[in-house]
């Protein structure tokens, strides 16, 4: 037996946006919304293997990585010359992880493993994430004043010590060193002031649950090859850990990218000649969010739970569902 649904001008409006949402799916907040970076995750399980496949479906955002504007501070190493290049960067999360990936068109070039090679002679990689709210994406500071802190950020720090597909990260409890692959889990409140979680001894719970593999497009094709980097990560959502971001269904989280390029110069890249997204504001990414006390699953497609909340929330409607479609959610 069903209840019958009383439609109003509202209802008419609903149901139009719900035919809309059916037929076009998802509605997604990806791009550039104002002056802000906004990036919409998606949900799934991603195999962190290096293969982008599984990431089809999921919508990326398109990130321009420039070097910063170093004219106020002389006292740093001034980079060698690099152009923007063109970035995509997608996040994804499940019940228990959140995962990025990131590609990066630029040229084949691995000097590794390390030893005996030197990491300098490949690309190294940094995905930070905001851990207090007054953080600038410049590591900590603002785009104002770059030695002065605002606030702490967490950097997935990745040297690439290791070769493809290989998987990075983790390390013992206590810090957040990759004793082998160097894909670091580190904190940091402004450029200066970098160093691996709980390494001053100030942080019994630290650790590094940083899984990574890397790519390239044209590996096969050897040194030089044009192609794009594939970089992957996977994290648990909650850490426990102070010098970590915590993240949580339904919240933002804000985000910020890096990519040192070994074509700086002819010793490789330099500390101070990163592309970065930092120029840009912090990337807000909006995180899937669970199921609400009320919402209803009939078959696991999240486009109908998302059309009766269109229904239940904008039109204030009694939706009609059938007796074998249950309440569910907390």
């Amino acid at each position: 037996m069903r209840r019958k649904v009383q439609i109003g001008a509202l209802g008419i409006a609903a149901l139009a946006a719900l035919m809309l949402l059916l037929t076009y799916g998802r509605a997604t907040l990806t791009g550039a919304q104002g002056d802000e970076l906004v990036l919409e995750a998606g949900s799934a399980t991603i195999t962190v293997d290096g293969d982008n496949s599984d990431w089809e479906g999921i919508d990326g955002l398109s990130v321009t990585l420039a070097q910063p504007n170093y004219t106020n501070y002389p006292d740093w190493d001034a980079p060698g010359p690099l152009d923007p290049v063109e970035s995509v960067v997608k996040v994804a999360t499940d019940a228990n992880n959140i995962y990025v990936l990131l590609e990066v068109p630029d040229d084949y070039d691995f000097d590794g493993p390390v030893p005996p090679g030197n990491h300098d002679l490949s690309p190294a990689l940094g995905v930070m994430f905001r851990i207090e709210q007054p953080a600038g994406p410049h590591m900590g500071a603002g785009p104002d004043d770059f030695e002065a802190p605002l606030g702490m950020v967490d950097i997935w720090h990745w040297e690439l010590d290791c070769g493809a597909g290989v998987m990075s990260g983790t390390g013992v409890p206590g810090n957040g060193n990759d004793p082998d692959c160097n894909l670091d889990d580190e904190y940091a409140t402004d450029p200066e002031t970098r160093e691996d979680d709980g390494k001053l001894g100030d942080n019994l719970s630290a650790q590094n649950s940083i899984s990574g593999v890397w790519e390239h497009t044209a590996r096969a094709q050897g040194t030089g090859a044009a192609g794009t980097w594939i970089f992957e990560f996977s994290r648990p959502l909650q850490t426990g850990d102070p010098q970590d971001a915590q993240f949580a269904a339904g919240a933002t989280a804000y985000m910020a990218l890096a990519y040192w390029d070994p074509d700086e110069t002819a010793e490789g890249w330099t500390g101070t000649g990163h592309l970065q997204s930092a120029d840009n504001g912090w990337i807000a990414v909006s995180l899937p969010g669970g199921l609400l006390h009320g919402d209803v699953d009939c078959d696991d497609d999240v486009d109908s739970v998302d059309a009766l909340k269109v229904l239940r929330h904008v039109a204030s409607l009694s939706v009609d569902l059938p007796l074998d479609c249950p309440q569910i959610g907390s």
